[in-house]
């Protein structure tokens, strides 16, 4: 969700001046952030006794302006510094994943220890997709770092600041509400769950997709040129009826 959803996609659409949609997801994704913000305050009954205080307003919204403004700023700087033709060497990738086990055994492990397991099956499935379907792009693709690679004006990126905004309006309202306990955690739970309906939905159609690319790619190997032609004459045909 982090480098699909707030890096990739947001440097995408910044290169390519898709500031409406940029500005109509930034709002969307404002308004569930300081509603996720507020319930998971509040909603997750299996936390201690003033481990979830929730921030006030005017707190949460200096926070997030906080966010907002380093990543509006990082992703116009980035664009001076990104590499083009770059691929991790060994070490740094040795580093990355040393950090992350970190992160993962301070963060994760205490909440969920049953995390591992999960996290294994995911990183198996996702290097056997990998894999499989190593020789179904071309070496003259450019890389998901190379698409990052552009600069942008630092007018174009105000649209992502109106995330913070939102999320500054969600949660004050959600301040004065004054839910019931219960219906916080109700949409605190379906926060939860949404997240991993929605990330099993896109992991399976990923492999869906990943599998049927590489068995296109096998299929066209195994064509010779002159049965190539009888297979595009074929399907002009087909077609045209």
């Amino acid at each position: 969700l982090a480098f699909v959803g707030m890096w990739y996609l947001t440097r995408r659409w910044l290169l390519v001046a898709h500031t409406r949609l940029l500005a109509a997801v930034g709002a969307g994704f404002g308004l569930l952030w300081g509603l996720w913000a507020f319930v998971a305050a509040l909603g997750d009954t299996d936390l201690p006794d003033g481990v979830g205080a929730p921030l006030t307003p005017g707190q949460f919204a200096a926070y997030a302006f906080g966010v907002g403004i380093v990543f509006t700023i990082a992703h116009w700087m980035i664009g001076f510094v990104w590499p083009f033709g770059w691929k991790p060497s060994r070490a740094s990738t040795w580093i990355v994943a040393l950090v992350a086990a970190a992160y993962f055994a301070v963060a994760v492990l205490v909440v969920v220890p049953w995390a591992p397991v999960k996290l294994g099956i995911l990183l198996a499935g996702t290097y056997w997709l990998m894999r499989r379907g190593a020789g179904s792009t071309s070496t003259d693709d450019p890389s998901v770092l190379d698409r990052l690679a552009g600069r942008t004006s630092f007018r174009r990126m105000l649209p992502v600041l109106l995330a913070p905004v939102a999320a500054s309006i969600s949660y004050a309202a959600m301040s004065v509400a004054d839910l019931p306990v219960v219906v916080l955690g109700s949409v605190y739970w379906l926060f939860v769950m949404g997240q991993v309906v929605g990330g099993a939905v896109a992991y399976f159609w990923a492999a869906r997709r990943s599998i049927q690319k590489r068995d296109r790619s096998e299929n066209l190997a195994r064509v010779t040129p002159t049965n190539r032609s009888q297979v595009s004459r074929s399907r002009i045909g087909w077609n045209d009826r």
